[in-house]
């Protein structure tokens, strides 16, 4: 049985249990049948897929030292040959029994690599010049029916990876957002839920998370910039949602959503904490965003605090629900009423912005469990005080009472969390 499906017979138990589906000791001997993966099968897989990728890489690299040498069919020929031989040979090992089902699906990988790289040697080979970003998009259509046919984990995170190239070379080759990207991602993400992995679906949201902002720069210009925290907002708010699902293998999603909720909101966050870039919001520097684009950025960054803080009320968590209409109206704000004189009071406002944003996402954290995120939170907290400390502070405080004083703080701050989690009734900590 799949690792993924493993997981989520192992998360059903429980409730099965609970439920009277099945009595204690038939979940113990399903549990006894199906062991959680282990660690050293993880790692095998993942050395697998290294060097399935550096073999596909050697063998590009191959060609491209001696491509000139190669007569037109042999190249074209050996792209073909290339790509049935590493398919083959996955099938082979991942499917029949008593083989090598972590190779096989390496080797899945390494055809995925092939056909990619031969969509542009076949078009360099045959002389066919056409949009260069459409090889990506090819690329990645081009194995997403494979990835659900074999159901591979390996084959997905790569579909979404070159969709998301897709996305980025698209938009800084147009200078204009790409709706194809949107219709052909949709269901790229949706294979990585089909699949049950959580790498592919954490894959399916940094890509996702990527290519929306990369898609909003030509729309909004500079204030787009004030929209990147509130898509992490909007993460988080599906965190919530997954929690909430009723499907098991929905639930299980929930932390790499929550985890990535709070990166983004943070490093979005983050990025606004620099006066240059709030003097670019402002258009102290140039033309700046027009009336449209701060409006736009502002509609967007109310209608998702909206959303965020409707979903925390109704489950009952009024205080992510402040903090989340907060922080959209402040963003708002700054999206429409910063202007060259309040470049200044606007960056001390976000940097104090940050404070708290750190300071809530460690209360929640600690109160509910969420390691993770509690030390994304106090790691992005190092990071600003760096910062600061950079900008305003290097030629007058001596580095070593900076550094040390930084060092205190955070190991005052992580003992003061894990005393607190501590005395946390309830379960274990998770993700």
């Amino acid at each position: 049985m799949e690792r993924g499906h493993v997981r989520w017979l192992r998360a059903e138990l429980a409730a099965l249990v609970r439920d009277g589906v099945l009595d204690e000791a038939a979940a113990a001997r399903l549990r006894a049948r199906y062991p959680e993966p282990l660690a050293a099968l993880r790692l095998q897989h993942l050395l697998a897929v290294l060097g399935a990728v550096l073999v596909g890489v050697g063998v590009i690299l191959f060609f491209a030292a001696n491509w000139e040498a190669i007569p037109r069919f042999v190249r074209a020929g050996a792209v073909l040959a290339a790509i049935g031989a590493a398919y083959g040979a996955a099938w082979r090992l991942r499917w029949r029994p008593g083989l090598h089902p972590q190779l096989g699906e390496a080797l899945l990988l390494l055809g995925g690599i092939f056909f990619g790289a031969g969509i542009w040697l076949i078009a360099q080979i045959f002389h066919i010049s056409d949009h260069q970003p459409n090889g990506a998009l090819l690329w990645g259509l081009g194995v997403l029916p494979l990835a659900w046919a074999t159901r591979s984990h390996s084959l997905t995170v790569l579909s979404l990876a070159t969709l998301t190239l897709y996305a980025c070379w698209e938009t800084s080759d147009t200078e204009r957002a790409s709706w194809l990207w949107a219709v052909a991602y949709a269901p790229a993400a949706a294979m990585a839920y089909a699949v049950r992995s959580r790498a592919a679906v954490a894959a399916a949201l940094v890509g996702a998370l990527v290519g929306a902002a990369v898609q909003l720069v030509p729309l909004l210009d500079e204030a787009a910039l004030v929209v990147f925290p509130a898509l992490g907002a909007l993460v988080w708010l599906g965190a919530a949602l997954h929690e909430s699902a009723a499907a098991g293998h929905w639930r299980e999603h929930a932390a790499a959503w929550r985890l990535l909720g709070a990166l983004a909101a943070l490093g979005g966050m983050a990025v606004l904490t620099f006066g240059d870039v709030v003097r670019e919001v402002a258009g102290a520097s140039g033309a700046g965003p027009s009336a449209a684009q701060r409006w736009g950025a502002a509609a967007l960054v109310v209608g998702g605090g909206a959303a965020v803080g409707a979903v925390a009320w109704w489950r009952g968590r009024r205080a992510e629900a402040g903090a989340g209409v907060v922080l959209a109206v402040w963003l708002a704000a700054t999206a429409l009423v910063v202007g060259p004189r309040a470049v200044v009071a606007v960056t001390v406002t976000n940097n104090l912005m940050l404070v708290a944003l750190v300071c809530a996402l460690v209360a929640v954290a600690v109160r509910r469990g969420f390691a993770a995120v509690q030390y994304a939170a106090l790691a992005a907290f190092a990071v600003q005080v760096l910062s600061r400390y950079f900008d305003l502070f290097f030629d007058l405080m001596p580095r070593s009472a900076f550094f040390l004083g930084v060092g205190l703080l955070l190991l005052g701050g992580v003992y003061v969390a894990a005393r607190l989690r501590l005395r946390q009734p309830g379960g274990p900590v998770v993700a």
